[in-house]
C-alpha cells in the first residue's frame, strides 16, 4: 500500500509499505503525528486485509476482524476527523478494546452510538430559546462591567479635581 503523509508548506512525502503495524509505528518514532479522516482509516484497515462491513457506504468497519486490525492501529492516531457516524463509532469501540478510556463529543443525532460507546458521551445540542436567554444575559454583564468602569473613571477624575483645587487653596494661603 502507498501512504502520502503531508508535511509543512503543503509538502507531502510518499512511502510505500506492506505491514501498516510497522508502518504506524515507524512514523510515530520518526515524530508524525497522525490524522486520519475517515477515508484513510478506512483504507488502512483495509490494506491490513480484513474485511469491512459493506453494508453501507463507507464501509463501517464494526466486523470483528476489522475490529481487531482497527485496534492495532488507533493507539498511533492522534487525531480522527471528518469519520462518517459507523467510523466514530468503530474508533471508540476499538479505543475502548484496547483498553483506553473514551471520550466523544458530537452533535447527539447522527453520533448518537459514538457517544453510547464511550466512557463519556457529551453530546453538544442547540436551545433557542436558552441561547437566547444566556445572549441576553451576558451582554447585561457585559454592560454592567462597563457602567461601573465608567464609574471608576468618573470618581478617579473627582477625587483628581478635588486634589488640585487643594492645591490650589494651598498656594493662595
Amino acid at each position: 500500500m502507498e501512504a502520502s503523509i503531508g508535511g509543512e508548506e503543503d509538502e507531502t512525502k510518499t512511502f510505500e509499505h506492506k505491514n501498516t503495524k510497522g508502518f504506524l509505528e515507524g512514523l510515530k518514532e520518526k515524530g508524525y503525528e497522525l490524522c486520519l479522516g475517515g477515508d484513510a482509516l478506512t483504507s488502512l484497515v483495509l490494506s491490513t486485509g480484513a474485511p469491512a462491513s459493506a453494508s453501507e457506504p463507507p464501509p463501517t468497519l464494526l466486523s470483528k476482524t476489522a475490529l481487531s486490525s482497527l485496534r492495532s492501529i488507533v493507539p498511533h492516531v492522534s487525531v480522527f476527523a471528518r469519520h462518517a457516524p459507523k467510523q466514530k463509532e468503530a474508533v471508540i469501540a476499538a479505543l475502548n478494546e484496547a483498553g483506553r478510556y473514551t471520550m466523544m463529543c458530537g452533535d447527539g443525532t447522527n453520533d448518537v452510538g459514538a457517544l453510547k460507546q464511550a466512557h463519556v458521551g457529551i453530546s453538544l445540542i442547540s436551545v433557542p430559546e436558552v441561547e437566547s436567554k444566556t445572549r441576553k444575559a451576558l451582554t447585561g454583564i457585559e454592560l454592567l462591567k462597563k457602567l461601573e468602569k465608567a464609574e471608576r473613571k468618573l470618581e478617579k477624575a473627582r477625587a483628581k479635581k478635588d486634589a488640585d483645587k487643594a492645591m490650589e487653596l494651598e498656594k493662595q494661603e
